[in-house]
């Protein structure tokens, strides 16, 4: 697994804690169509958030989609898979990530196979 983007834009003044999240992650050599999907985030410390997010449904010839509630917010993703690869863009609003540092490693869980990659800064 390729982790090819993660912004995390982190917002604590008013109502608490409301981070955003966008990873965008490449899957080299497995083209994903469904599936349960998990997520993790950990920080260099060892701290981690972990969850189920929803299920991906095919969307088409080529995209998936997936929805569902992670640290105490919504993440949607959207894959793409082409060429025997696929493409996962994650997009996480209103989540508690207060119990982490900048995420160092992240890992996701498609149905049985799973992927963990580093944060490439």
């Amino acid at each position: 697994m390729t982790v090819q983007q993660v912004k995390i834009a982190r917002h604590t003044t008013g109502r608490g804690a409301r981070d955003r999240l966008v990873a965008r992650v490449r899957l080299d050599g497995v083209e994903v169509r469904d599936g349960a999907l998990g997520l993790q985030a950990r920080d260099g410390a060892g701290a981690s958030i972990c969850g189920a997010i929803g299920t991906l449904t095919p969307k088409g010839r080529t995209r998936t989609r997936a929805g569902g509630s992670f640290a105490g917010g919504t993440v949607a993703v959207v894959g793409t898979a082409r060429n025997g690869s696929t493409t996962l863009v994650l997009r996480g609003r209103n989540l508690d990530l207060s119990a982490i540092a900048d995420p160092a490693r992240l890992g996701l869980r498609v149905g049985d196979a799973l992927f963990a990659g580093d944060v490439l800064r």
